[in-house]
């Protein structure tokens, strides 16, 4: 069973690294080098971050993203 990762970072390293998550989501390397630098994932993108985990066969959702969003503001 594949279960929600709990942050950015694993969620990014699930989906195969910097490089793959980048090209699955349509966002840009460098840019997907901050996401993950930084653990955070800007909400524009988080659409495509879903559909990409689905690919991957990864339990996901908004909400998910959300709690990993609110768990990094309160870290």
């Amino acid at each position: 069973m594949n279960t929600a990762p709990k942050t950015f970072r694993d969620l990014i390293d699930r989906l195969g690294g910097v490089s793959s998550f980048a090209a699955e989501t349509g966002i840009g390397e460098h840019s997907a080098k901050k996401m993950r630098d930084r653990n955070s994932i800007a909400v524009a993108h988080w659409p495509a971050v879903i559909g990409a985990a689905r690919k991957h066969g990864l339990s996901l959702s908004s909400d998910d993203l959300l709690a990993m969003k609110l768990g990094g503001i309160a870290a």
